[in-house]
């Protein structure tokens, strides 16, 4: 898990790590492109982020082939191949209202 208050996770910054589960804060607004790409052992994400608008970087989570949870509590922007070639995943939570 990442410390409250920070707001963005630069690229790459964990691109090739063993984490197998992730808590995001809230606090967080921004993730980088390829920040968790190739991740092989990530099972589940969540994202706490309160503030929509918040963004999801190019390829961010791109190759995270064991990738099987992801939740949102608020709308956040996606760009493009943020998931792709994440086979395993089976569940998106988002919150009521997106």
């Amino acid at each position: 898990m990442l410390e409250e208050g920070i707001e963005t996770v630069g690229s790459n910054a964990f691109c090739h790590t063993r984490a197998t589960s992730l808590t995001l804060p809230a606090t967080l607004t921004e993730i980088g492109g390829r920040a968790f790409a190739q991740c092989p052992a990530l099972e589940a994400f969540y994202y706490g982020v309160r503030t929509s608008g918040a963004s999801i970087g190019e390829c961010a989570f791109y190759d995270c082939t064991s990738l099987k949870t992801f939740a949102l509590p608020t709308p956040v922007n996606v760009d493009a191949y943020a998931f792709h070639n994440c086979a395993a995943i089976k569940s998106f939570y988002f919150n009521k209202h997106l």
